[in-house]
């Protein structure tokens, strides 16, 4: 039996407010304001326009990062995670590239990261809610060693 997922996507116009209600299955790719790719409850990689914009706010229902979901993208220097967040991992290579990413605050439902998940950020300051780094954690995931601030309050 298929996994089914309800996804609420809002539509705000100049003149109405409109609710659209997606069913989808664990395997359909949906986009999300033409800029993500998610596939279930993981955020697969950015559409074009995606790739051109500075911040991405990152869904509270996307618990997966998936690999190299962020890699390349130059423009990018915010990406947010609401209070809400169901974020549980990011995948090796998810923000690989990433140059003009200068802060990411990590939610503390986050238990695993990859590999290499910020490798090249070379702006970037992580401030993570965790009080320290969870075991789940890659040795490999800060590997371009960037600042990292423990215990972050939103």
């Amino acid at each position: 039996m298929k996994k089914w997922i309800t996804v609420l996507i809002i539509i705000l116009s100049l003149t109405c407010l409109t609710l659209f209600l997606v069913a989808c299955d664990k395997d359909t790719t949906i986009v999300v304001d033409d800029a993500m790719y998610i596939k279930g409850n993981t955020l697969t990689g950015l559409t074009d326009n995606g790739k051109t914009l500075s911040t991405i706010s990152v869904p509270k229902y996307v618990t997966n990062i998936g690999n190299n979901a962020f890699k390349g993208c130059a423009n990018l220097n915010s990406v947010e995670f609401g209070d809400d967040s169901q974020l549980t991992s990011i995948e090796e290579g998810a923000f690989y590239g990433c140059e003009s990413l200068a802060d990411i605050k990590l939610p503390s439902t986050l238990t695993s990261i990859g590999s290499f998940a910020f490798y090249g950020c070379s702006s970037l300051t992580i401030y993570c809610e965790a009080q320290s780094e969870p075991s789940g954690w890659s040795s490999a995931w800060n590997n371009s060693n960037r600042p990292v601030v423990w215990g972050y309050k939103k």
